[in-house]
């Protein structure tokens, strides 16, 4: 037994019925995502580090695991050959603050944390607690990092200090609270009743962007409406009648024949129909170019809709994100 950095750490030979008998660690990522693949590597390839696991010691005695959870799950269920023992590595831990550090630093540490996996982890501690069950895969599976990360590392924390991004797993907890209710409506339309819709990350940031910014219109048709016109982008289609949505009265009324509705359609079925390669850049693309560039259109034309707006061509869209973020009158849920 040795002391360091006031951590107590034990190591011992554990029988593998004992360690698969453990619990994982409460912000443990997604084990059933890699337990198939896990298994097939430690058939095809055994090693004697397959033996090294890490434990967290709570001061009630009670063991979880922090590092091998995915090869506990492969043995308990004869995906792989079990071994008689592992070699455990026993930290001692004062709380779950504690606890997740230590999954978070040792995961670093053997280069298997991705940023993905550290916002699996800020999903479960989050959703936790809570009645809701995340079904798209999108969501489920934290394949929006982008998407959550641009749309609050511009916002501020409750003593005016910007959050910025971390890349851990805490950093993500604080995004997913701010932004829980926003996912979970659009886990839903992503779902679309076992019908998953495909999305990209751009898009799911310019959806938590505008739910939020019109959530004060939940349980009216004004919010009813914008979660229509969301189905409808994210089905890539056109809206199912020509209408316009006025906010002042929180109703549609059919478009008029007016000369100024002349060549204008509604803002969404705009965006489906508009070829986006035409301005040189990809809606979909990643870097930190195309991001905010992309939400510029976006988020325009997603104002455009609530506002009951007709379109048919892109206006200036310069710095619509950057000014959407500096007017939020919303922080960081901490």
């Amino acid at each position: 037994m040795e002391n360091y950095s006031n951590v107590k750490v034990t190591h011992k030979q554990m029988p593998t019925n004992q360690f698969i008998s453990l619990p994982e660690v409460f912000c443990q990522r997604d084990t059933e995502l890699r337990v198939t693949a896990a298994a097939k590597r430690l058939k095809q390839n055994l090693q004697p580090t397959h033996l090294d696991v890490k434990l967290a010691r709570y001061p009630d005695g009670k063991l979880v695991v922090i590092d091998g959870n995915t090869r506990r799950l492969a043995w308990e269920r004869n995906l792989a050959p079990k071994p008689n023992e592992v070699h455990a590595t026993i930290y001692d831990v004062i709380d779950d603050n504690q606890a997740k550090d230590l999954y978070e630093t040792l995961d670093s540490q053997l280069a298997v944390e991705r940023s993905a996996n550290r916002l699996q982890s800020a999903i479960k501690i989050v959703w936790k607690d809570t009645p809701t069950v995340l079904k798209s895969s999108t969501i489920k599976n934290g394949n929006f990092l982008n998407g959550i990360k641009y749309a609050s590392k511009d916002l501020f924390l409750n003593d005016g200090k910007l959050l910025g991004w971390k890349g851990n797993i805490d950093t993500a907890v604080l995004a997913l609270r701010t932004y829980q209710f926003e996912i979970d409506e659009i886990d839903k339309l992503i779902w679309n009743d076992g019908e998953e819709l495909k999305t990209h990350q751009n898009q799911i940031t310019a959806m938590l962007l505008i739910l939020k910014k019109y959530h004060h219109l939940y349980h009216t048709q004004g919010y009813e409406t914008l979660l229509e016109g969301l189905k409808h982008w994210l089905r890539c289609d056109r809206l199912p009648m020509d209408r316009v949505f006025h906010k002042k009265n929180q109703r549609y009324t059919v478009k008029g024949t007016h000369s100024k509705y002349r060549n204008q359609v509604d803002p969404i079925t705009f965006m489906n129909n508009y070829d986006w390669r035409s301005l040189g850049f990809d809606v979909k693309g990643a870097s930190g170019t195309d991001i905010p560039y992309t939400l510029d259109k976006y988020l325009y034309c997603l104002d455009n809709f609530m506002k009951g707006k007709y379109m048919a061509k892109l206006s200036d869209t310069s710095y619509v994100y950057k000014n959407w973020m500096r007017n939020v009158d919303y922080k960081i849920a901490e």
